[in-house]
């Protein structure tokens, strides 16, 4: 199938944003632009910040799907709507200008979430532990952090969780000043059980605060999980080996 010169069907010409709210790829660029839109930065910062959080997707020496006309167009479609003051005209826009990146998710789904896996990586610097989870060093702990993950299937969610914490704990034994691995996540609320487990202990949701100030506009419940370096290191108290 070709997406060099993707294009909206028939109904969708008339309302592109109307016709494909249901997509559940359009909740989350709406969440993307009103966190941009709320940022209250001028154009020229609102267009840096949204070419930024999408650099894989319109690298054009990147392995990508969309072809140099189609990501010049985006690019010239963002520049637009990064000019509105009106937030429900933004959104509208941003979405519309994304059309393209939505065909691609409804076509592909694994294809697309792989890309966007990749875009993730590369937009906030996290050293991988395999395509699903990532980490990131902070004082005398590490925060993980679970890559989109929605189309794959169970089986290959759990390996690839019990794979990552077993390369995490080689990375552990090299960095004798991490005391504790973190993770906030709504996967932790959803699956609170394998967390512990996994030899993990569950806490209930981040604070509003928190949530306002790390995760924009997640409407998911957010849970925090923590695990001893010790508890990951004894192979006595954890289940994964």
């Amino acid at each position: 199938m070709n997406f060099e010169k993707p294009e909206l069907n028939k109904t969708s010409q008339k309302d592109p944003v109307k016709d494909l709210v249901k997509d559940p790829i359009i909740k989350k660029l709406e969440n993307f632009f009103v966190g941009v839109f709320n940022n209250n930065l001028d154009p020229g910062e609102r267009l840096s910040e949204m070419l930024n959080r999408l650099k894989i997707f319109l690298d054009e020496g990147n392995l990508n799907i969309l072809n140099e006309d189609a990501i010049k167009k985006i690019k010239n479609d963002l520049a637009d709507c990064s000019l509105i003051n009106n937030q429900e005209e933004f959104i509208n826009k941003g979405i519309e200008s994304l059309s393209s990146l939505v065909n691609w998710s409804q076509a592909d789904p694994r294809a697309f979430e792989a890309k966007l896996r990749e875009n993730v990586v590369a937009v906030n610097g996290y050293k991988s532990l395999n395509e699903m989870l990532t980490y990131g060093e902070e004082d005398d702990h590490i925060h993980l952090h679970v890559n989109p993950s929605e189309t794959l299937r169970l089986s290959e969610k759990l390996y690839l969780i019990k794979d990552g914490l077993r390369k995490l704990k080689e990375i552990l034994r090299s960095k004798e000043n991490i005391k504790e691995v973190i993770a906030v996540s709504w996967i932790v609320a959803n699956n609170p059980g394998i967390m512990e487990k996994l030899g993990f202990t569950v806490e209930g949701p981040i604070t509003p605060e928190d949530k306002e100030r790390h995760l924009n506009n997640d409407n998911r419940d957010i849970y925090f999980a923590h695990i001893s370096r010790d508890d990951i290191l004894n192979p006595e108290k954890n289940l994964w080996l």
